[in-house]
């Protein structure tokens, strides 16, 4: 965890990214993160499927395949 938080601390460095806290106060804001938050969630891997993806030595490609996130299907 330490090799991320520095990787996280160098990365903050970057112009282009902001790494902070984030207050959701106001209705619509929260609606919208909670559809963003639904959408992830049916798109993730079940955690057995996710375990499996990650002991893969050599397994398909890891990436977005039809507009979801998982194994490349090949298709």
């Amino acid at each position: 965890m330490a090799e991320q938080l520095a990787r996280l601390a160098e990365l903050n460095e970057l112009d282009n990214v902001t790494i902070g806290a984030l207050y959701l106060d106001k209705p619509h804001e929260i609606g919208r993160y909670d559809e963003a938050f639904t959408a992830i969630w049916g798109a993730a891997l079940r955690q057995q499927d996710t375990q499996t993806l990650l002991h893969q030595g050599d397994g398909p490609a890891v990436g977005r395949t039809n507009g979801r996130c998982g194994a490349a299907t090949g298709t």
